[in-house]
C-alpha cells in the first residue's frame, strides 16, 4: 500500500497492489497419465500373507509383556537399567550421562557392542570397556573414534511374553479363539492398505494433473503459502511443548531461511491446488447445495453445540472448504474411471 494523499478533512488517497489468483491453463495429456496409474493399480492386491498376521500377532504380545525382576545375571532378550557415562579423551561427552536409562538387550539402540557387554552383569556390578563409534555415526566430530563407557547394572528383569493362543485371543477382547482374531487383523491390515494404495493414487492424480497445467504463480502467493506452511509446522511444534523459534535456533536458520526452503513446495502445493480447480471446471464437476450443507452439518455434528462452532468458524470459508473436499471427491472417483 502507497499512500498518495493524506491531509486533515480532505480523503485519504492511496495505491494498493494486491495478487489476483492466477488463471491456469490445463491440457489434455494428465488423462493419458490417469489412464496409466489406473491400469498400474488394477492388478495390484490387498491380499495379507500369512507372516505379516505373525509379525502384527507378536507385536500385540510384546506390548503386553510381563516384567518380573530376577536376581541373576543379565541376558539378552532381558529389560534392564544402567547408569552409564560416556568419555572421549578423558573428558565426559556432553549429553553422554543417563541415570536408571532403561532399555531391552539386543534390541540394538545403541552403538554396536555396547549391549553385548551388558551380557552377564547383575544387579549393583560396575564395568568399564571401550568402543569405537561406528564410522558412519550421526555425530561426525564421533565417528569412529573410541571412547571409554562406565556402565552399573540396576536392575535386571525377565520380559514374559505371553503365549500367542485362543487365551491371548480372548484377553484382547471380544474374540472367540485366535482364528477370530487373526480374522480381524487380517480384515483390519486390508483395509489400511487399501487405505494407503487410495491415497498414493490420489497423490499421484493431482501430480498428473499439476504436470499439465500452465501458470505463472505471483511471487506474493509463493510467499504467503511458504508463511502458511511455517504456521502450521509452529502448530506441531507447539502440540509437542516446543517452541518454533527455538527449534530454528536448534536448526541454525531462521524464520526466512524456513520460508526459502520451502518455496518449492510451496509452489507445488500452489499447483496443485489450481489443477484441482480447473480440472474441475473442465470435468464439469457439480455440488449440489444440498449436499454441501449435510457433509457441513456432519462435520458441526463434532461439536458440542452447533452455535458454539459457528461463533468460533467462519462460516462462509467454511462452507467453502466444504464444497471443495466434495469436489474434489467426485473429480477422484471420475479419473478413477478413466
Amino acid at each position: 500500500v502507497e499512500i498518495e494523499k493524506i491531509a486533515e478533512g480532505q480523503d485519504l488517497r492511496y495505491k494498493a497492489t494486491v495478487a489476483v489468483m492466477p488463471k491456469g491453463k490445463l491440457g489434455h495429456k494428465y488423462k493419458a497419465r490417469i489412464k496409466q496409474i489406473n491400469a498400474g493399480n488394477k492388478s495390484k492386491s490387498f491380499a495379507i500373507e500369512e507372516k505379516e498376521i505373525d509379525l502384527e500377532l507378536e507385536k500385540l504380545a510384546n506390548s503386553r509383556v510381563k516384567l518380573v525382576t530376577v536376581r541373576r545375571e543379565a541376558k539378552k532378550n532381558d529389560n534392564v537399567e544402567i547408569d552409564f557415562s560416556v568419555a572421549l579423551d578423558g573428558r565426559a561427552l556432553e549429553k553422554g550421562t543417563s541415570k536408571n536409562h532403561p532399555l531391552v538387550i539386543g534390541q540394538g539402540l545403541f552403538i554396536p557392542g555396547f549391549e553385548d557387554n551388558l551380557i552377564g552383569m547383575a544387579e549393583g556390578e560396575e564395568k568399564e570397556f571401550t568402543l569405537s563409534f561406528p564410522a558412519d555415526y550421526h555425530e561426525k566430530k564421533l565417528a569412529g573414534q573410541p571412547a571409554v563407557f562406565k556402565v552399573k547394572m540396576n536392575l535386571v528383569q525377565e520380559r514374559e511374553v505371553p503365549e500367542i493362543n485362543d487365551a491371548f485371543a480372548q484377553s484382547l477382547g471380544n474374540f472367540a479363539d485366535l482364528t477370530a482374531l487373526k480374522k480381524q487383523l487380517r480384515e483390519n491390515m486390508e483395509h489400511e492398505q487399501k487405505h494407503k494404495r487410495e491415497e498414493k493414487i490420489r497423490s499421484d492424480y493431482v501430480e498428473a494433473l499439476a504436470e499439465d497445467l500452465e501458470v505463472e504463480l505471483p511471487d506474493v502467493l509463493v510467499e504467503s503459502e511458504a508463511e502458511k506452511m511455517t504456521e502450521e509446522l509452529a502448530g506441531q511444534i507447539k502440540a509437542m511443548g516446543m517452541d518454533l523459534e527455538k527449534y530454528l535456533s536448534q536448526l541454525k536458520k531462521t524464520r526466512e531461511d524456513l520460508k526459502k526452503d520451502w518455496k518449492p513446495q510451496a509452489e507445488k502445493r500452489i499447483k496443485a491446488a489450481l489443477a484441482l480447480k480447473e480440472a474441475a471446471l473442465m470435468e464439469e464437476i457439480q455440488v449440489a447445495t444440498e449436499e454441501i450443507e449435510a457433509e457441513a452439518n456432519k462435520t458441526l455434528q463434532y461439536y458440542k453445540k452447533t452455535q458454539d462452532a459457528k461463533e468460533g468458524i467462519d462460516m462462509e470459508r467454511f462452507y467453502n472448504y466444504t464444497k471443495s473436499v466434495l469436489e474434489n471427491e467426485k473429480l477422484f472417483e471420475l479419473l478413477g474411471r478413466l
